[in-house]
């Protein structure tokens, strides 16, 4: 298996034989084939709060007052896909899972 060097959950990575295993956030382990990974990525989704981009950008809206600490999920509903707060402020931006910025909330 290939050295991990992520520091973002879930991390993914391929073995030799074309294993796939992705590392979980509580440490857990698991080896899937890419089907299993797709269900398993979208059972995550359907289990995440949902905003839009409308109200990620806007810092007085919920998405931005209530409950925001580092690292909060949140599905972007317009363009389908996770963000993730980058601090606890309601102006704090939203990255998305490559770490860029992808909502400036003002």
């Amino acid at each position: 298996m290939s050295q991990i060097t992520s520091s973002t959950y879930p991390v993914t990575t391929t073995s030799a034989d074309g294993d796939l295993f992705v590392i979980v956030r509580d440490g857990q382990l698991m080896k899937m084939n890419r089907a299993a990974l797709d269900a398993y990525v979208s059972a995550l989704l359907q289990t995440a709060s949902t905003s839009t981009t409308a109200d990620l950008i806007d810092a007085g809206s919920d998405a931005n007052t209530a409950d925001k600490f580092t690292g909060k999920r949140l599905f972007n509903t317009t363009t389908n896909k996770p963000v993730y707060a980058a601090g606890p402020a309601a102006t704090s931006v939203w990255v998305d899972a490559t770490g860029a910025t992808a909502h400036t909330p003002s």
